[in-house]
């Protein structure tokens, strides 16, 4: 949902986390980035709302790891905003353009450099 933090109740989403927390839970001393990112689904919309949304749902992410037991100390959050978008805003989009926008609204899990 593009101006939202809800995680979709897909599986997938649940059997990620789950794989995740068990291989954190396992390597205790292994530390992660949550980045958040955000979609830039309409002309206008404020990077300041794009960024606090991405930081948002770094921080969901990070809050369902810790009901898996992963210590919170073990985890970064971080948000992109509108960074590195995989399908960007077009002037002119088409429909099927515009829905594809909406895998820019993710999260991904980096090792701690």
């Amino acid at each position: 949902m593009p101006n939202t933090t809800v995680m979709t109740t897909d599986n997938k989403n649940g059997t990620i986390l789950n794989m995740l927390a068990d291989a954190l839970n396992k390597y205790p001393n292994y530390k992660i980035v949550v980045e958040g990112y955000s979609s830039e689904w309409k002309t206008g919309l404020s990077e300041n709302t794009g960024y606090e949304l991405s930081v948002d749902r770094a921080k969901l992410i990070v809050n369902e790891l810790i009901k898996r037991g992963v210590k919170k100390e073990n985890m970064i959050v971080k948000g992109k905003g509108f960074e590195d978008p995989i399908v960007p805003l077009k002037i002119i989009m088409t429909l099927e353009e515009k829905e594809k926008m909406k895998i820019n609204r993710r999260v991904e899990f980096y090792k701690q450099q």
